[in-house]
């Protein structure tokens, strides 16, 4: 049976919603420029994609008219490649990912594009809310219609997950998204772009800390691996049949080293709020990142 592997990926950097540097960046600029870097990571012909599938949780406006299709002709592939759109919410990308693999494993092509956009700062507040509820649903079932914030309260409360617990938990993975990134593990999945912003907000170091800046824009940002910039970004994958997987890669393979990088990390201690919040200790998350890193 044929098999489907991953041969490429290639994203934007993350950034900030409404006042980071993608905020009049329209998706199919975001979505085209991580597709165009995949296909030239990949080493094959544009022409050679046989469709492009892209995932979207709100697919309407910059994000919207089959966004897929446009991130394909923005991504310099020919006409000939076709476009589609997929929406499961939060989980759009991943299903991208798999519906791609399935379609080679059926045999109905040889390679293709899966991936995701997203663009909260164009989007997100400007949705048609036109008859946007049914009205059994809403009498019947209205939890359809619940946004993430409702969604977690219920979790929380379903699986007795209190506050101080989540706020541990969501420090903790700032702070070792922050070690990996100053460890340079992200370098080789980032395709920096440049852009033009409204209004930004960046990071910058002062007396051995850091604080938030605010820059009056419209200017042209180039966006890096240290721009603290719309929160979602594109991760496309190009899955290409092959008779074997490929092998995973770790650090030493790819020649990473982590170890100069993070010696200089600085981890900003979130504000405290009520109830507390549990911060990992800074020089035991590096330690214990310098042990576990891995590059997927």
């Amino acid at each position: 049976m044929t098999q489907a592997v991953i041969v490429s990926t290639a994203r934007t950097p993350l950034c900030k919603s409404w006042k980071g540097a993608f905020n009049m960046t329209h998706g199919a600029t975001l979505g085209g420029h991580a597709v165009a870097a995949a296909v030239q990571r990949a080493g094959i012909e544009p022409g050679e994609v046989d469709d492009v599938i892209m995932g979207c949780a709100n697919p309407e406006g910059a994000t919207g008219a089959n966004i897929a299709r446009q991130v394909a002709l923005r991504a310099g592939l020919p006409i000939t490649t076709s476009g589609m759109t997929v929406n499961r919410f939060c989980s759009s990308g991943l299903q991208t990912i798999a519906m791609a693999a399935q379609r080679i494993i059926a045999g109905e092509g040889d390679i293709f594009i899966g991936g995701g956009v997203e663009s909260i700062s164009c989007v997100q507040q400007e949705m048609n809310q036109h008859m946007l509820t049914d009205s059994w649903l809403a009498k019947n079932k209205p939890e359809i219609y619940w946004n993430m914030l409702q969604t977690a309260e219920q979790v929380a409360k379903r699986y007795g997950i209190s506050r101080e617990r989540m706020d541990h938990y969501g420090a903790g993975s700032q702070q070792r998204a922050a070690a990996a990134l100053e460890a340079g593990l992200f370098k080789d999945e980032i395709a920096p772009i440049t852009v033009t912003a409204g209004v930004a907000e960046v990071m910058r170091e002062i007396d051995g800390g850091m604080e938030t800046v605010e820059i009056k824009l419209p200017a042209i940002i180039t966006t890096d691996l240290r721009l603290n910039t719309p929160r979602y970004a594109t991760l496309p994958n190009i899955m290409k049949a092959k008779k074997k997987p490929m092998d995973v890669m770790t650090p030493e393979a790819l020649g990473v080293d982590v170890t100069p990088r993070l010696k200089t990390l600085k981890v900003v201690e979130p504000p405290k709020r009520k109830g507390g919040v549990m911060v990992a200790d800074v020089a035991a998350l590096v330690d214990k990142l310098k042990n576990e890193a891995k590059v997927i």
